[in-house]
């Protein structure tokens, strides 16, 4: 054969799989329904609607709520990557210092926050963050109807439904933005598992590993724990065959449980690590529960004055406990009740048990029944009805499968006769469907838009933030305990201590304030020089120096800069000494004196040794936790990209 022929053989052989290849691409995007995209837009159309509060970039305006400035604390690290690099592995803003990336409050890790602060900075990206957490969560519930096969109109509302929910608005009486987020986040948990639980197929499992993965990043805990403990087993219904014996289904679930270990690892890696050293405020009493038979009323109350008060086992903080979506989708659930085949059964009892399980762990009896166990843990969860919030994905999915039915149904029709018209047959149950609809989505909507609101920060609290900066590095104490001083001495690029955090450091408490404020003149200390600045008094305090070298001729304090991870500090001493800087030591710290590697001194804070005359020392972060998280986490990524692809692969060929 001819070396013509043989190209000429060759080119028969390739052509084909080439028009084969393109025929298939064609036909893949041929089944793109456009319809779907005009669906997405409307939700996200919807969204910004409800969230336009937050699209006004206007630094003096804050999402409302007296616990987003709490919130948003942690967040004033991610800037310093820019300016530093590494130093980001540490935040040294708050109460002594402590590891970055076992930061539990706010969704810290979670990319949607990482992003957003990076670019539009703490208060605009939060912002931003709340907007898109609106809107992934109508996505998700609009692809969770899209996985349980329900119509155009079911999905629609349901994807409105999602966005407009008291369980996220509730929680923006107090802003909180993290919750928020994590339900948002966990509400894709949802669609990947009916997906995978429908098909079995590789990919999947690998976007239930990747959604699991990214919900544990996104913070507060509370949703979390009800994902592992009602979520997953629930999930077992689906593994399991009539004779009891484990499914084909079982391998890509237990692959996509693997992802989302991977993924979050770098929370998951450094939190561990820290483990011995966290403590938070307890209860002991177990009062931020409630009974389980009072939990429904709170999807269906509206009134803000009914959960200030204490009824039916509440305390008197409204955002914990607002869940509202009406009496309507509970109505609608009924239609649900109907499964026409095996896996709408075991779709049902997976809906049915996961609410369940939510329920209970939301309750007082939880927290009681894990006090038997382990009161140390029972104690520490302090407010178990956060979880009640991830029982309304499923609830919104049971009802637009529900309303889905009625709109599809053929029982119950009504024949009406018009004079010299032909006579015409209107269903009762579609009726009754779009009414239920309509008027859930109008009273969900009054409910919520009340709580995405902004309101103006003090501009006097502001401004007295920025007079009081030291020059050198030092703690500073705001003068009130009001959560709305802290972002603003942040944002000064002030280190503050003794402010309340969710979480604190066991066995350790913060530095005292080289700068302290307070409320006014009459409570300050007497007999001490006070600055008054704005309305507040501020006491220097010298002996809470942040960096000082201590020796047998006194103390001479030393001028300081920090930045997370990296601290440097100028000392003059005349004698041989101890420099003590109040910054909480822990493993990963390092320290150079005049470029020399010196071994830190054992104690809450960082020390070294020094000798007379003048040095520069410098410490800095380096741990092997959180890179180590970072790199099982780009582990788990590049894994998430292997097997889809993989599965795309498998897909075409089949």
């Amino acid at each position: 054969m001819t070396l013509k022929n043989s190209a000429k053989s060759i080119l028969k052989r390739v052509r084909p799989r080439q028009k084969s290849n393109h025929n298939r691409k064609s036909a893949a995007i041929k089944k793109l329904d456009p319809a779907l995209f005009v669906e997405i837009v409307l939700i996200t159309l919807w969204a910004l609607w409800l969230g336009r509060a937050y699209l006004d970039f206007d630094t003096s305006r804050w999402p409302h709520g007296i616990d987003f400035p709490l919130t948003i604390e942690p967040y004033f690290v991610w800037p310093t990557l820019f300016r530093c690099g590494t130093c980001v592995l540490w935040n040294g803003f708050l109460n002594g210092g402590y590891p970055s990336f076992v930061e539990m409050h706010g969704g810290f890790l979670h990319p949607v926050v990482v992003l957003t602060t990076l670019f539009l900075g703490v208060v605009h990206g939060a912002k931003i963050t709340l907007v898109i957490s609106i809107l992934a969560s109508g996505l998700g519930q609009w692809l969770l109807a899209r996985m349980m096969r329900l119509g155009r109109s079911a999905r629609l509302w349901a994807g409105a439904m999602g966005v407009v929910g008291g369980h996220l608005s509730g929680k923006m009486h107090l802003g909180m933005v993290g919750m928020v987020l994590a339900l948002a986040t966990a509400v894709f948990v949802l669609p990947t598992a009916v997906w995978l639980a429908r098909t079995g197929r590789r990919m999947a499992g690998v976007a239930f590993g990747g959604a699991l993965g990214l919900s544990m990043l996104a913070g507060q805990g509370y949703i979390q724990l009800a994902l592992i403990i009602a979520v997953l087993p629930a999930f077992a219904v689906f593994l399991f065959n009539p004779a009891r014996r484990l499914r084909p289904l079982w391998r890509p679930f237990v692959l996509g449980l693997v992802l989302a270990l991977l993924v979050s690892a770098v929370f998951w890696v450094p939190f561990f690590h820290f483990w011995p050293n966290f403590a938070k405020e307890i209860d002991p009493l177990f009062s931020g529960g409630q009974p389980l038979g009072y939990l429904p009323f709170n999807l269906i109350i509206p009134e803000l004055h009914f959960f200030e008060g204490k009824w039916l086992g509440m305390n008197t903080i409204p955002g914990m406990y607002m869940n509202y979506i009406g009496w309507a989708p509970l109505l609608l659930i009924v239609g649900a009740m109907r499964p026409q085949n095996r896996f709408e059964r075991r779709l049902l009892a997976f809906f049915l048990l996961s609410i369940g399980i939510i329920f209970f762990i939301a309750s007082d009896g939880f927290v009681r029944l894990l006090a038997v166990v382990s009161t140390h843990v029972a104690e520490q969860l302090r407010y178990p009805v956060l979880a009640l919030g991830l029982a309304v994905p499923f609830l919104i999915g049971l009802a637009a499968w529900g309303a889905d039915r009625m709109l599809q149904g053929s029982r119950m029709k009504l024949q009406i006769r018009v004079p010299a018209v032909r006579e015409q047959w209107i269903s009762i149950s579609r009726i009754a469907a779009v009414i239920l609809m309509a008027g859930s989505l109008i009273s969900v909507y009054q409910f919520s838009r009340e709580w995405y609101q902004t309101y103006e920060k003090p501009l006097e609290q502001m401004l007295t933030a920025f007079r009081i900066r030291p020059e050198s590095a030092q703690w500073v104490r705001p003068p009130t305990l009001s959560h709305d001083w802290v972002p603003m001495f942040l944002e000064a690029d002030m280190k503050v201590t003794q402010v309340f955090r969710p979480w604190r450091w066991e066995g350790r408490d913060a530095p005292q304030a080289y700068l302290a404020g307070y409320p006014t003149l009459e409570e300050s200390p007497a007999g001490v020089d006070v600055v008054q600045i704005s309305k507040y008094p501020f006491v220097l305090q010298p002996s809470a120096s942040y960096a000082s070298i201590l020796s047998d001729g006194g103390r001479s304090d030393c001028a300081a800069t920090s930045l997370g991870g990296y601290i440097d500090v100028e000392c003059r001493a005349e004698d041989a000494g101890v420099l003590v800087v109040r910054e909480n030591a822990w493993t990963g710290w390092y320290a150079w004196v005049d470029g020399k590697r010196v071994k830190l001194n054992t104690g809450q804070w960082l020390s070294v040794a020094t000798e007379a005359g003048e040095h520069h020392i410098r410490f800095r972060y380096y741990p092997t936790d959180a890179p180590l998280g970072i790199i099982i986490s780009l582990f788990g990524i590049a894994l998430i990209r292997h097997h889809w692809r993989r599965g795309l692969r498998s897909s075409r060929s089949s």
